[in-house]
């Protein structure tokens, strides 16, 4: 697995399964952050706005990682 798919698993199943927020954002986010979902700012601070109140309204989560693969600079993930 490429590190680029691999900081993609990490930033679902430890951030947003997991909700561990500070880890994703110091060891699997780039530098920039572009998000696709609508609702969520991009960049780090987008990112983690959304989840901490994500997390309160949803304190069970269960992700599971369906496919993914990496073409180039792009990580797609099916969730």
């Amino acid at each position: 697995m490429d590190k680029k798919l691999e900081n993609a698993h990490n930033l679902y199943l430890r951030g947003i399964r997991d909700g561990e927020i500070t880890e994703v954002l110091t060891q699997y986010m780039g530098e920039t952050y572009t998000q696709h979902s609508t609702g969520v700012s991009d960049g780090k601070e987008g990112f983690a706005q959304f989840f901490t109140d994500f997390f309160k309204r949803n304190p069970k989560r269960d992700i599971q990682v369906v496919r993914s693969f990496s073409d180039g600079n792009y990580v797609f993930m099916q969730v």
